[in-house]
């Protein structure tokens, strides 16, 4: 189960913007590393408690995916979700990884991008577009990772009818897939598998999660309302309607 920092690292040097609609800055922190740290925004209010719990249950089920955590910058008197910066990372730019994506040379390529979608459609992350993807030299294979959770809501009951990937086509979740997934195709075993895992996470790991999740960054009510979406059976209504789909081939 996820372990809540007894002992907060914080930001030493700001080494400026990596670009992104959200103000991701890639800093130096006290433990001499490099990191990518973001904070809430006007238009994204809840960014933080986002991208820590998705990140945080994508982890869980063996996603492919970075470890979110929590850095202070002492200079604005905040705390800031955190992922460590991937210096392995080959393409720097939305083409460039795109490109990376599509020589087919992806390790794995169609089952690990199978299992984002599914994930993806689960918790109703609608921007995936690839630079929402890294390429990985993982030990001289590449390798995908799944990043950036900034802009899924909570609670995926929540989100917008025109955004939701799992009912709607026109999301760049849906329209990017079957473009990156081409050079090796769809893998929908993998796909359902990762359904399963997420239908049988322990409630428990989720309360871990959430408690995990710093006071100022989500409210008492929201965070019980999340604990009772994955308790009360909104979860498995959820992942039955995708699966439904998924069997059906919609997503593919």
């Amino acid at each position: 189960m996820l372990q809540p920092q007894l002992f907060l690292k914080y930001v030493v040097d700001d080494l400026g913007s990596v670009g992104g609609s959200t103000g991701a800055r890639l800093i130096r922190a006290s433990d001499a590393l490099s990191y990518v740290v973001k904070d809430d925004t006007v238009d994204v209010p809840q960014l933080r408690a986002s991208e820590f719990f998705w990140l945080s249950v994508a982890r869980a089920v063996g996603l492919p995916a970075p470890i979110p955590e929590v850095i202070e910058d002492r200079t604005i008197n905040r705390t800031l979700v955190a992922t460590r910066r991937e210096q392995n990372r080959i393409g720097k730019s939305d083409a460039e990884t795109l490109l990376e994506l599509l020589t087919g040379k992806v390790h794995n390529g169609g089952q690990h991008l199978s299992r984002v979608l599914a994930f993806d459609l689960f918790c109703a992350n609608w921007d995936r577009h690839p630079g929402n993807y890294l390429v990985i030299d993982e030990g001289g294979a590449k390798v995908v990772f799944a990043i950036d959770f900034s802009h899924v809501v909570l609670n995926p009951n929540r989100c917008l009818p025109d955004r939701d990937p799992a009912t709607e086509i026109m999301t760049a979740t849906r329209q990017y897939f079957p473009r990156v997934v081409q050079p090796y195709g769809h893998d929908q075993a993998a796909a359902a598998e990762t359904l399963n895992s997420l239908a049988a996470l322990p409630d428990g790991q989720i309360d871990g999660i959430l408690r995990s999740i710093p006071d100022d960054w989500i409210r008492v009510d929201e965070r019980q309302e999340m604990a009772d979406w994955w308790a009360n059976g909104e979860r498995a209504r959820r992942l039955a309607a995708i699966s439904n789909e998924l069997g059906n081939g919609t997503y593919f």
